[in-house]
């Protein structure tokens, strides 16, 4: 049919001819008929002879090798995306001093009772299988309220909690939400990458701010009427590793609320802090409802858990 040796409208062997032409069972032939005629390759009715369908107009084979991608063209979005340098992924290769952050010592991974865990939660009666709510499962979402107020000092509800897959789609979703193309940001400088990414990609414009020892230096916040969100990263400045002290907290929440902005609290490993307690995040003494909260198990799990 694709090459016009059957064309349109044309009889197509019967399958008694076509088995012994090609030695297989007959059934296997129907069965390839009837999928045809499914279809709409061929027009079958009992008593009649098969025929090609009077409609089928088939394109060419492609040819093999690489084909060229359509030029239809993408969003402006899309436009923004494709234009971004990414940085790139590690070989996966063992190496004898290993630097990339982020990566988690596999043998620090608690294989047995994650197997255990994994085992008793697949063997729970359900009484359906059906979708789940769109922001994480109850159960969880309500584990995690505990888990945050106890670690991190955060009082919220399990109906605040969203379940993401990774703090990268909480960083994604709040760019999206929060930004339209007229707007501005102001980010961490040096800070993450791929956050950065995440806020360029709407649009918005980028507001560079200082990082000094202490951390994001909250004297250099902009005052620009267009900016409408911080990304920090407050407990464990991303690269450089400082934590921001109770001033600047209270100066960085006092801005936002004079500036009716979001600050985006970017907790990637919060729960980690040598020789003492970590420190509480900056949403536990947030009053005024500005600080939107991202955490993730990357760093007190896996990173390839994918969860947030």
């Amino acid at each position: 049919m694709a090459d016009g040796t059957l064309v349109a409208g044309g009889t197509v062997p019967s399958t008694r001819a076509l088995a012994a032409a090609f030695g297989v069972s007959r059934t296997t032939v129907t069965a390839v008929y009837e999928q045809l005629a499914a279809e709409g390759f061929i027009v079958t009715a009992a008593g009649r002879v098969a025929r090609v369908a009077s409609q089928l107009a088939l394109a060419a084979p492609p040819k093999p090798g690489r084909r060229a991608p359509p030029q239809t063209p993408l969003s402006a979005y899309g436009r923004r995306v494709e234009n971004m340098v990414l940085p790139a992924l590690s070989s996966g290769q063992p190496l004898q001093l290993d630097f990339l952050y982020g990566a988690v010592a596999a043998r620090d991974f608690p294989a047995l009772p994650w197997r255990r865990a994994h085992q008793a939660a697949l063997l729970q009666h359900q009484q359906r299988l059906y979708y789940g709510p769109p922001e994480g499962d109850v159960a969880l979402r309500r584990a995690l309220q505990g888990y945050l107020a106890r670690a991190r000092g955060l009082l919220c509800n399990a109906e605040q909690i969203v379940i993401v897959h990774g703090s990268q789609q909480a960083i994604d979703l709040c760019a999206r939400v929060l930004l339209d193309p007229e707007d501005a940001f102001a980010f961490e400088d040096p800070g993450y990458l791929m956050a950065r990414r995440c806020f360029e990609a709407t649009g918005a414009r980028l507001l560079p701010v200082p990082v000094d020892d202490l951390g994001l230096d909250t004297t250099q916040l902009p005052e620009h009427r267009a900016v409408r969100l911080v990304y920090t990263t407050p407990s464990h400045q991303f690269p450089l590793g400082a934590m921001l002290p109770i001033g600047r907290r209270q100066e960085l929440l006092r801005w936002a609320a004079r500036r009716q902005a979001w600050i985006i609290e970017d907790d990637y490993d919060g729960e980690f802090r040598y020789g003492q307690r970590p420190i509480d995040a900056l949403h536990a003494i947030d009053t005024q409802g500005r600080v939107l909260y991202i955490g993730t198990f990357s760093t007190a799990l896996s990173p390839q858990l994918r969860l947030g």
